[in-house]
């Protein structure tokens, strides 16, 4: 009896700590949302793809860097939906993907560039697009031209970006 009260005890005590963790990371946000900025104060605000497009939205057309085929991208300034989150600017903006990627970028290139975070591409929401479902929800799309270093900013280009944080 004692074994099994220890193994109870046992089991509730790694389901806390992984509910900790899993809250910790932004996994345990609303299930709703399709982002949440996270400030650097720790406070969060989450958006539905509805939310998003809400906001005044940026239209461009770009060449993807690996399919080398030029796209219509709409969707909100990155830039942007860091202001309406409320949150205080930070030099940092470190943009993470539900499959474990994550990269910063700094709040003056993603300003100078226009970085946005796309929701449709072509006229099609990312999810409907034969060549976008597997970037969706969102994604970074970056509108470079010709004279664009492509090869320094390309690792920006963000497939399912679910969470958005600032730092120093």
């Amino acid at each position: 009896m004692k074994n099994r009260i220890r193994a109870t005890r046992l089991c509730s005590m790694v389901l806390v700590a992984l509910l900790a963790l899993w809250a910790s990371i932004g996994l345990a946000a609303d299930p709703a949302a399709a982002l949440t900025v996270v400030g650097a104060d720790g406070a969060k605000r989450s958006w539905s793809l509805e939310d998003l497009r809400r906001l005044p939205a940026q239209e461009f057309t770009a060449i993807d860097p690996w399919e080398k085929a030029p796209h219509a991208y709409r969707g909100v300034l990155l830039t942007e939906v860091i202001k309406a989150s409320g949150h205080a600017l930070k030099p940092w903006i470190w943009v993470f993907a539900s499959n474990g990627y994550k990269v910063g970028v700094s709040w003056k290139d993603a300003a100078r560039m226009g970085h946005i975070l796309a929701f449709d591409m072509d006229g099609l929401a990312l999810a409907d697009h034969p060549k976008g479902s597997n970037k969706a929800p969102l994604m970074v799309a970056i509108p470079f031209t010709a004279d664009s270093d492509v090869e320094v900013y390309k690792h920006q280009l963000v497939w399912m970006v679910a969470r958005l944080e600032l730092k120093e």
